[in-house]
């Protein structure tokens, strides 16, 4: 009688553990099911936090290995994923127009891995656990590595990759889950916006680059956007409706963060130097993958000011040089920068507040530096983004387009470029 009662009480307490046990793990997935509904086997968009930007499958490819990059949200199936629970609790996420998974390429451990599409092999890197980070938004961390899934550089620009890095609060790595069919957060929301395109911008029928113009903005209006759909806003101007691309606008009257400073991100091409296009094309001794930084940088800015592509070459062909040094007067009355460099300090708020205040005027920005062998490098940063907790600028929310591949945010450009800092306006 006595063993049978032991027995009993036992069962009675590996119950209550199992019941614990069950407990604790709802308490931890409910705030994600909580955020959408019907997930396991859900079709969602995977909104970057703060944009209007989806994970998608780069050109809608259908093959193993093709990349997910961020591209402005526009309903097509290929920026669709159908999140599989497993198990373990971890998700399979499925592109719904390929059938196949997301994954870490070569199942990558490391900082920067590739992230893209594969068959399911039903292996660790192809499996994502989600960890919610609050107003609806998560991380998405890869089981085989426990790293996140990242907006590389945290630049909030189309045709930007996605990669893998370790877990650091900011908002490149916050997401959010919108059910298939509906609308992302914010995304029809409206307001005012400055028009960048320095030769004006055109207003358009329909939110379609091929669509008939109807009118023309200035340069520097501001007008005011009554709806957003992808990166097209609908507005008015000379008594005319039609729609502009918000790739050539900033937006004058966005969130702010502590300080006054605004959160901004500008798209702009990031050319590389190495670029077998035109790395080999010669500036007078020597070719643009060997010496042209300052060249390709150019370019990218052109690019941003015109709302075309402007390549390396064809920038090259428009300025003029001494040995192989820029001559800074035809990219001044082309309209490209304003004066050519002056000296600037990276390492004060006041040189950083002149680098936000340029991209808050609609300007991307060009800077330079030199290291320890008298090598010059320059590069151009697009954007700003800083968490909620963060008072004071800091160099490594500036986000940078390198010519050399190499440097993602400012602070990793200064490390490797510490002295002559200089800034061109």
């Amino acid at each position: 009688m006595k063993n049978m009662k032991t027995v009993f009480l036992r069962a009675v307490a590996f119950a209550m553990i199992i019941v614990m046990i069950t407990g604790i793990f709802t308490a931890f997935i409910t705030p994600v099911s909580a955020a959408v509904s019907s997930l396991n086997g859900g079709t969602f968009y995977i909104q970057a936090r703060g944009s209007n930007l989806v994970l998608d499958v780069r050109n809608g490819s259908r093959d193993n290995g093709a990349r997910v990059w961020l591209w402005y949200h526009n309903r097509s199936v290929a920026q669709q994923w159908r999140f599989r629970r497993q198990l373990s609790g971890s998700y399979i996420i499925e592109a719904v127009h390929s059938g196949r998974v997301m994954e870490v390429r070569n199942s990558s451990r490391q900082n920067g891995g590739i992230v893209a599409q594969w068959d399911n092999a039903n292996i660790a890197t192809q499996r994502w656990n989600l960890r919610p980070v609050g107003d609806g938004y998560i991380e998405i961390i890869n089981a085989n590595s426990g790293l996140a899934l990242d907006v590389t550089g945290g630049r909030f620009q189309q045709g930007n990759y996605l990669q893998q890095f370790q877990r650091n609060g900011t908002r490149s790595q916050h997401f959010r889950l919108v059910p298939a069919g509906g609308s992302l957060a914010g995304n029809n929301q409206g307001g005012n916006f400055r028009i960048t395109a320095r030769t004006g911008l055109n207003v358009r029928q329909s939110p379609n680059a091929s669509a008939a113009i109807v009118t023309a903005i200035p340069y520097n209006t501001t007008v005011h956007v009554t709806e957003i759909s992808g990166n097209w806003g609908r507005t008015a101007f000379n008594n005319r409706t039609g729609w502009i691309s918000l790739d050539h606008a900033v937006r004058v009257n966005g969130a702010t963060t502590g300080g006054g400073a605004h959160n901004i991100s500008h798209s702009v091409p990031h050319f590389l130097q190495g670029d077998a296009r035109w790395a080999n094309v010669m500036i007078t001794t020597r070719t643009i993958g060997q010496v042209g930084c300052l060249i390709v940088s150019l370019a990218m800015v052109d690019s941003h000011r015109l709302g075309r592509n402007v390549f390396p070459d064809e920038m090259r062909r428009h300025l003029t040089f001494s040995g192989n040094e820029v001559n800074w007067q035809p990219a001044i009355n082309r309209g490209t920068v304003s004066r050519g460099p002056v000296a600037a300090n990276f390492n004060s708020q006041a040189g950083l507040q002149q680098i936000h205040d340029q991209l808050r005027a609609g300007r991307p920005v060009i800077v330079g530096g030199s290291n320890a062998h008298g090598g010059w490098h320059w590069v151009v940063i697009t954007g700003y983004s800083r968490p909620n907790y963060v008072s004071n600028f800091r160099a490594q929310d500036f986000s940078v387009n390198d010519p050399a591949g190499r440097d993602a945010n400012l602070y990793r450009f200064m490390r490797n470029f510490p002295n002559n800092s200089r800034i061109v306006l």
